[in-house]
């Protein structure tokens, strides 16, 4: 753990033991956005950690009024919106640091697995390419990949629409009969795969269709209200970065378990934060505090 991250665990520390403070940061976003390095100033590091934390926590639909309550925040609205709209920082150096920071733990991390190759998922709309209609039980291929079960698979190699030459997959997880229609359609542009291969890579990029629901029912990508382009530009790049933090946490907890979501870090985080709630009011219970000053302290109607 270097310097700056020390010193924001110290100050998090101190404002855990602060009577007068409700809840604390989660420290593993304060580490993994410091850990960028994207040359914020403090103030503006402030804003960040507490629009992370927000979006994360607040459920439903998501404005900038919701995201700064669900994080209880201290400061008034206006300051989250000027840091959007008007801070001198700039988002191409965020989106660069995060794209980095990302990119390399990827590398490193398939390089000690052995693997060394360079592998990227691109997704196409195939609305309009031509289809064949004319597939027989006898024609298709029994494919069995560990860990997803058995696939029978028909495969086709050649002209796709104004692609030249690709290797084209139809695949049925059940029983086929001749009006059912392939559950997957998968197109790969490297011929040399053979149809398991084409199916297991296909798994991993299931899991990036899954994190693009993520990306708008749990971080309300399409729910932003901001009137500048500036600011939505920039609040974009923000739960960009707000979804690589939950895929890292995610990978991290998959240590111990073999299931884990992006849902599961989620409410992780949530529970925590909720559990910290809890002790705020029993703290103040103990106080003798009223309990309108804690209402009011927790944005909660009386």
């Amino acid at each position: 753990m270097d310097r700056e991250i020390v010193g924001y665990h110290t100050t998090i520390s101190k404002k855990r033991r602060c009577p007068n403070s409700m809840v604390s940061l989660c420290l593993p976003i304060v580490k993994f956005i410091l850990a960028l390095k994207l040359e914020f100033s403090k103030p503006q590091l402030s804003h960040l950690f507490t629009l992370v934390h927000g979006i994360i926590l607040c459920a439903g639909r998501k404005n900038m009024t919701q995201i700064r309550n669900a994080a209880r925040g201290d400061r008034h609205l206006s300051n989250a919106t000027n840091f959007l709209n008007h801070s001198p920082w700039c988002v191409n150096r965020m989106q660069r640091r995060r794209l980095q920071w990302i990119v390399d733990r990827i590398e490193n991390k398939r390089l000690k697995e052995g693997d060394a190759n360079k592998l990227v998922f691109l997704i196409v709309d195939d609305t309009c390419c031509k289809k064949d209609k004319s597939i027989r039980k006898s024609d298709l291929h029994s494919v069995t990949v560990e860990g997803q079960g058995v696939y029978r698979g028909y495969p086709y190699e050649g002209p796709v629409s104004e692609i030249e030459n690709v290797k084209l997959l139809l695949s049925w997880k059940d029983d086929y009969t001749a009006s059912s229609k392939p559950q997957v359609c998968l197109l790969c542009t490297d011929v040399s795969l053979d149809l398991v291969t084409i199916q297991r890579n296909y798994h991993i990029r299931w899991n990036i269709e899954t994190g693009y629901r993520y990306f708008k029912e749990l971080l309300g990508f399409d729910q932003y209200q901001l009137l500048s382009f500036t600011g939505i530009q920039r609040f974009w790049a923000i739960q960009f970065l707000t979804q690589n933090f939950h895929e890292y946490q995610r990978l991290e907890g998959m240590r111990g378990e073999t299931d884990l979501t992006l849902g599961d870090v989620v409410r992780r985080i949530r529970e925590e934060f909720f559990g910290q709630i809890i002790v705020y009011v029993y703290q103040k219970a103990l106080e003798k505090k009223p309990l309108f000053d804690i209402l009011r302290h927790l944005r909660l109607p009386a």
